[in-house]
């Protein structure tokens, strides 16, 4: 019983052994004495103990005659007091067993089914006031009365009408409310071979009286537990009315028999036996008939107390919060020994009374991560003035291993965090991010789930599901820059030949041309007038100018000659010029591709010493440099020999040549009489003419000249069209390239989270209550956003003209593609394209230049990069909410799904701390969704929440609720008391706390409709 306002069992609902089927010898044809029943009672390991006899209680009043006889300590052997003094620890009911008046049908044969049923009392009543009752009823027309010591007519001979005893029990107040029926139902006696043809409403009937069935058929009780999906819930409901627990007892009638053991079908003991998980008293059992799928199991041990047995450093067993030693604080605050909970822990009690102080402190024991969002521990509340300094916190685990923490002090950072709290404020925080990108608060903590279920093997020593995955994509992120660096290239050449294919290009190039036919019209029209060559010469004046004219034909043709070496030699030196270029860039790529393979080289050598592996006998490389160098040496030795022609310094120049040559000519000339001399300079005036001429028509390489304008004109008509089009063939190829490297990050990203898939697959609570899904896919981010605000103005004409109409054209482009498929990828960024290269506003779609729509700051070549390099294609393994986006969800369904994935999905097993976890979410969803979670995952977990939802304390069926209260008038001393719900005084408290004191919750639940 409980003392001083305490709950008799601080540390809640637990896992205990019950026998409630004990016989004892006051049942007919028990095998045994009295001391060898005490002797087996106190000794078996059940904690609950039923002294079940045949419409009796005599044998459960000699036990509580001997446990409370003054002299008990004189009688028996020294085992018998031994085992007397062991079982005052243990609960005893009162129980009795009775056999109906009703003969049935047998479903398995002709003759008749004799039907048992079991009256479980509770201890608080009088066994005086159950054996009167049993003295009068009726065998015969007769009481039982004095007949009743008579064990074997109460075996034999005593039939009751089962309805009527029960009607007759809760008519009367000395019982309701104080009695249960258990009902054997594939037992002996067991109402399982009821003929369900003939007597199948009676057999109804008597399931849907009983509180409990006995049955150990594992499908037997999960077909009463509405389990089976073959029915649904409706036809349970009109068959049972409500879910029905199945137990099963000892029914031992020897004293040699092991207490707790159940029997087979051949009454041999086994080794289950029946575990409960409720306080040892009868609110713990009838607790049982409200939560029957959870707190009864029947087999050897339940799995939760081998897994808290096999990881005792992953549970909190007490806690202790006190002043530290030598503190002079006048202030109480904390003075309290917790023992905890292994299962569910729900913290309740009014605003400010100490609830969430409670999570901060434990947290804090467990060197939580997340110390900047404690509540009450905070600087500016319970650490002002450093008052937490003079207090601390102990916190011990199963294992025996203590942890002390002053409340002053935050966590080691250098320490591993033992408990994962979600504080309130944390939980909103993440759940109103504006964005929930890769960096957000909200897609980290769901990766840290995430990594929790990556097998350590699979880690690669890795500390983090990024570090794992920047680790894996290493070499593809490697590919994918080259690939974009390639893609670069091929953009600067599809620019610079759709700047000659534009228009406006083709008539600068018409508008020179038609100025250089001018020029040469003009030059043509300017042809030196014709001077004839002198015939009125005397015979002596032929010969002198013969004589000249030989010599300055030889000097003309002397100074073409040179002048068709000093071209050579000015072409020698642009041809060397762009070799020697040449000759440098490649020194260049062969140190940037030397510098990359002894990065790699030495990146592999690493790799390969793991491996115990040579990297020589991998990997030879070399670069021959020397053809290269006698190139280089090749070149700039023709450099200096061609340079030196054409030098003015150097007296053997061909310039120097050029003009020595002129000046013996302009000598020569002076020898001439006036008529040859002005012939000979007509003659030098149509030789710089036609040279001038051949300047202005050129060739089809000189730049500016006439044939290499028209040439270009042929080549923007003929050839251009053909080398864009090659060039983008390469851009696409290169594109899907990317495209490619980008699938197989996201093809890791599934191989990683594969485990996490099959959780959310197995688990009907996430896969059907959740409809949570996780999808592998690329999707594109953000690229809409960077499109207008980086490259293309929506003020100019064009297809994305106007804010409106631009973005949903846009938009339009967007949803129609599939950017997992590659050529789809690559259909988006090709319409894209076109919608800048047409107006796609007009049916004509009339051609546009793509430079005339872009913002200053952007170029056709940056647009081009940043369309065809996919930088806006993300990998991801996203997840989803009802075939939601992580983006499109509410606040209230991310928090939903945080707390999902942290208490299901989550593989740690450290404890996990809660704190009112019902602010970010509405009753539907806590009831529905959050609830099937937390009763899940308990099982392998503890979970600590603090909560003021009935919902997730009652609901849930939390094994210890710690009721926080505060005394501000003495010293502000905060009380924790805790119990389990079955717990009158734990009760009363979520009474008055949780639904607002009983006359408020009786208000409500009258307004209510059935």
């Amino acid at each position: 019983m409980a003392a001083n306002n305490v709950p008799s069992y601080p540390r809640g609902a637990e896992w205990r052994k019950w026998d409630l089927h004990v016989h004892s010898p006051a049942s007919h044809k028990y095998a045994g004495d009295w001391n060898g029943f005490v002797i087996q009672a106190g000794n078996s390991d059940c904690a609950v103990l039923g002294i079940n006899d045949y419409f009796s209680v005599q044998g459960y009043k000699e036990l509580l005659r001997r446990l409370n006889s003054p002299t008990a300590a004189e009688l028996g052997n020294e085992d018998y007091r031994a085992a007397l003094e062991r079982l005052k620890g243990k609960t005893l009911f009162p129980v009795v067993e009775c056999r109906m008046s009703n003969v049935l049908l047998n479903k398995k044969g002709p003759g008749g089914q004799r039907l048992n049923f079991h009256i479980i009392f509770s201890d608080e009543i009088n066994p005086d006031n159950i054996e009167t009752f049993i003295k009068g009823l009726m065998v015969n027309k007769q009481s039982i009365g004095e007949r009743y010591i008579d064990s074997k007519f109460l075996l034999e001979d005593v039939q009751v009408d089962f309805t009527g005893i029960r009607d007759q029990l809760e008519g009367d107040a000395t019982f309701k409310g104080k009695f249960l029926i258990w009902i054997p139902y594939d037992e002996y006696g067991g109402i399982d071979d009821i003929n369900p043809k003939t007597d199948a409403y009676l057999k109804e009937g008597l399931i849907r009286q009983a509180d409990i069935l006995g049955s150990g058929n594992q499908k037997q009780r999960d077909f009463f537990l509405w389990k089976d999906s073959k029915y649904p819930v409706e036809v349970y409901k009109s068959w049972f009315g409500k879910r029905k627990p199945c137990i099963k007892g000892s029914d031992s009638h020897n004293q040699n028999d092991k207490l707790g053991r159940l029997k087979d079908e051949n009454s041999d003991p086994t080794d289950r036996c029946c575990w409960i998980k409720a306080d040892p008293t009868f609110k713990g059992l009838r607790q049982v008939i409200n939560e029957p799928a959870d707190r009864i199991y029947l087999g050897a041990r339940p799995p939760k107390l081998d897994r808290v047995s096999a990881n005792k450093t992953q549970f909190l067993s007490k806690l202790r919060i006190g002043k530290t030693e030598n503190t002079a604080t006048s202030d109480k605050w904390f003075q309290c020994d917790l023992p905890l909970s292994h299962d569910m822990i729900a913290i309740i009690g009014n605003k400010g009374s100490g609830k969430s102080a409670l999570a901060d402190i434990i947290a804090l024991a467990g060197d939580t991560t997340r110390s900047e969002n404690f509540s009450f521990l905070d600087k500016k509340k319970f650490r002002e003035k450093k008052l937490a300094q003079n207090f601390e916190v102990t916190a011990t685990w199963d294992d025996g291993t203590p942890v002390t923490r002053n409340l002053q002090d935050n966590p080691d950072p250098n320490k591993p965090e033992t408990i994962t709290y979600i504080p309130q404020t944390y939980l909103e925080s993440v759940c109103t991010e504006t964005s929930v990108d890769e960096e957000s608060k909200f897609q980290n903590e769901l990766r840290k789930v995430i990594f929790s279920h990556i097998t350590e093997a699979q880690r690669l020593n890795k500390t983090s599901l990024q570090e794992l995955i920047d680790y894996k994509t290493e070499e593809i992120t490697v590919e994918l820059a080259r690939h974009r660096q390639d893609l670069t290239q091929v953009n600067a050449r599809i620019s610079a030949l759709q700047q000659k294919a534009a228009p406006d290009f083709t008539r600068q190039i018409e508008e020179a041309l038609a100025q250089k036919q001018q020029e040469l019209a003009a030059h043509i029209a300017g042809t030196p007038e014709e001077v004839p060559q002198p015939d009125n010469l005397t015979d002596d004046q032929k010969a002198a100018y013969g004589l000249v004219e030989a010599q300055l034909s030889a000097e003309n043709s002397r100074i073409q000659a040179i002048d068709v070496q000093i071209r050579a030699a000015q072409q020698m030196q642009k041809t060397l010029a762009e070799q020697l270029s040449l000759v440098a860039k490649l020194e260049a790529k062969l140190t940037n591709i030397e510098s990359e393979m002894n990065t790699q080289r030495e990146q592999s050598a690493a790799l390969c010493s793991e491996l115990g592996l040579d990297i020589n006998d991998l990997l030879q490389f070399s670069i021959k440099r020397k053809p290269l160098n006698d190139k280089k040496t090749e070149l700039q030795q023709w450099r200096l020999e061609n340079d030196a022609t054409l030098s003015p310094e150097r007296p053997e120049s061909l310039f120097n040549q050029r003009k020595e040559a002129l000046g013996r000519l302009n000598a020569m000339k002076d020898q001439l009489d006036a008529p040859s001399k002005r012939y000979q300079n007509y003659l030098q005036k149509m030789r710089e003419w036609q040279q001038r001429k051949e300047q202005i028509e050129g060739a089809d390489t000189t730049a500016g000249s006439l044939r290499y304008l028209e040439a270009q004109l042929k080549y923007i008509a003929a050839q251009l069209p053909a080398e864009i089009a090659a060039a983008k063939n390469m851009r696409r190829a290169l594109a899907l390239k990317i495209h490619k490297c980008i699938g197989a990050v996201r093809d890791i990203y599934a191989e990683l989270f594969a485990p996490v898939q099959q959780i959310i697959g197995q688990e009907m609570v996430i896969k059907e209550g959740f409809r949570l899904s996780f999808v592998s896919s690329i999707i594109q981010r953000g690229f809409a956003r960077d499109f207008f605000e980086q490259h293309v103005s929506q003020g100019v004409n064009g297809s994305f003209c106007g804010k409106e109409p631009g973005e949903r054209r846009m938009k339009d482009l967007i949803e129609e593609c599939d950017f997992n498929d590659p050529q789809q990828a690559i259909d988006f960024s090709q319409a894209v394209e076109d919608h800048l290269s047409f107006d796609y506003r007009s049916d004509k779609k009339p051609a546009m230049q793509v430079g005339s729509q872009l913002r200053k700051n952007s170029s056709p070549k940056a647009l081009y990069d940043y369309l065809w390099s996919f930088e806006y294609l993300i990998p991801e393994y996203s997840l989803k909410l009802d075939s939601k986006d992580l983006t499109q969800l509410s606040p209230g369904e991310r928090g939903a799904l945080l707390l999902v994935f942290y208490l299901l999905v989550d593989k740690s097993d450290t404890p996990i701390i809660v704190d009112q976890p019902e602010e970010n979410l509405d009753n539907q969803t806590v009831f529905h969704l959050l609830i099937p979670v937390i009763r899940s995952v308990k099982n392998r977990r503890q979970i600590i929440m603090v909560t003021h939802n009935p919902n997730i304390a009652v609901v849930c069926d939390a094994e210890q609720i710690i009721h926080a209260s505060i005394d501000r008038q003495n010293g502000n001393r905060i009380t924790y008391t805790a119990g389990s719900i079955e717990d009158p005084i734990t009760n009363k408290h979520i009474l008055d706390v949780l639904e607002g004191t009983r006359p408020a919750f009786d208000n409500r639940e009258a307004k209510y409709f059935p």
